[in-house]
């Protein structure tokens, strides 16, 4: 939760960032921070809740709704970060599903790694792709859960998928 006596933040006003996942818990107070410190905000998520779209009033915050999971639908998003200009890309969409693996079945699986790690690596390139063809530094921030980290049974399969791709992402040298 966003600290509700914090009075000053630093200056973001040439920041433009998009913020996957943004509707709930960490991605709504991203949100509501980038926005307090002047940040051009592109928020997504699968709905766009009423405490989002209240945020829009007289800020420079635009909300719209994608499934990440969906190529057309991510490729759509990834127009309008490129569009925008994006800089700043806070890749926090996901979905946690519990389930042992002896319970689980490849529809979940194939549900969990669409968005979890196939559309956090494309997000993560076609903003990247953007800053070079603009010869523009930014930042990409993805987030993960510290569950793989742990071995919980009953998650292995979800932070997996997130630990696989954080370890690509720590590979690159493109920026």
């Amino acid at each position: 939760m966003i600290n509700q006596s914090q009075t000053s933040y630093p200056d973001l006003s040439k920041v433009t960032m998009l913020v996957t996942g943004a509707n709930g818990g960490i991605g709504i107070d991203i949100v509501e921070s980038a926005v307090r410190a002047g940040a051009h905000v592109l928020a997504t998520d699968l709905v766009i809740k009423e405490k989002l779209e209240a945020m829009k009033m007289g800020s420079d915050l635009a909300c719209r709704t994608y499934d990440l999971g969906d190529d057309i639908q991510r490729d759509e998003c990834l127009n309008w970060a490129n569009e925008a200009a994006v800089n700043v890309l806070v890749n926090n969409a996901a979905i946690f599903d519990m389930a042992p693996l002896l319970e689980a079945d490849l529809g979940q699986f194939d549900k969990l790694f669409a968005l979890n790690v196939r559309a956090m690596f494309a997000m993560m390139q076609g903003v990247a792709k953007g800053l070079v063809s603009r010869s523009e530094s930014g930042a990409i921030i993805n987030f993960s859960s510290q569950a793989g980290r742990r071995g919980k049974r009953w998650c292995r399969i979800i932070v997996r998928q997130r630990l696989l791709l954080l370890a690509i992402r720590n590979q690159q040298h493109w920026l």
